[in-house]
């Protein structure tokens, strides 16, 4: 099945040693590497082989990988649209947590969203899910909204919801 929309929470802890590599012999890689470069090869076979020619990536990154983000996924051919700003809540504790982003990516034509938000960084969705581990629902009910009728799945995602396909990566 070739899918329209695509939501992506890669492991982007693992992507410098993703970036690495390259610099080791095949003999002595070490195991954090080659999880990184076998969670990053399914995401590339799963971004050509899944995908309809035309189609839009919503990719989850924190402060601290979004560059990392942008050059990785234009590396692949994607092109960057627009960002939306995940304002999550405060720790029990009360200390901040780090910001999370849902950045919005096409290939070819891409697909016309069927709403336009006409200041990018004006877009800014609240929800904080009951597992630390997984996505606020409302980020998914922004996706169908945006871009409805598309065929859906998620890569690497936790969180199980109607409509969407479900594929992750298992090491």
């Amino acid at each position: 099945m070739n899918f329209q929309l695509l939501m992506i929470d890669p492991p982007w802890k693992l992507y410098r040693s993703y970036q690495r590599a390259y610099l080791h012999l095949s003999d002595r890689v070490p195991r954090k590497m080659m999880k990184a470069t076998s969670a990053f090869g399914f995401l590339e076979d799963a971004l050509r082989s899944i995908t309809a020619p035309n189609h839009v990536v919503l990719v989850w990154v924190k402060d601290r990988y979004f560059e990392n983000c942008k050059i990785y996924l234009d590396s692949l051919g994607y092109h960057y649209d627009r960002l939306y700003i995940w304002a999550r809540s405060r720790k029990a504790d009360g200390r901040k947590r780090p910001s999370a982003y849902l950045l919005q990516f096409h290939k070819g034509a891409g697909i016309p969203a069927a709403k336009h938000f006409p200041d990018p960084l004006s877009f800014i969705f609240g929800g904080d899910p009951k597992d630390t581990n997984t996505k606020p629902s409302r980020a998914y009910a922004i996706a169908e909204t945006l871009f409805p009728g598309c065929s859906r799945i998620q890569l690497f995602g936790k969180l199980r919801r109607k409509g969407w396909h479900h594929l992750t990566f298992i090491s």
